[in-house]
């Protein structure tokens, strides 16, 4: 009886240390798949900023070459220009 029961619980620690090694891999694959769904969304929600920030900065770039070349049709002085705009002399007189 005593060697059944030794033989039984020699079993019974092999499936828990079976069952142990499996709900670690499952934890650390769970652990490794949500980390790469919020580092996913992390980069998309970076890119929407991104390209959001580059489309307003954009916006303002066009904007200020239209003042340049409504002043310029004006004949305002090119550093006038410059001071109201903050576009350099160069930017400018590409415009004219």
């Amino acid at each position: 009886m005593d060697s059944t029961n030794d033989l039984f619980y020699k079993f019974w620690i092999q499936e828990l240390s079976l069952k142990a090694q499996r709900d670690m891999k499952n934890s650390i694959d769970f652990a490794r798949e949500e980390g790469e769904r919020i580092g996913r969304l992390e980069g998309e929600r970076i890119g929407r900023l991104k390209a959001e920030l580059e489309g307003r900065l954009e916006g303002r770039l066009k904007a200020k070459r239209e003042i340049a070349k409504n002043l310029l049709a004006e004949s305002e002085p090119i550093e006038r220009i410059m001071r109201i705009t903050g576009l350099s002399k160069d930017e400018i007189e590409k415009l004219g």
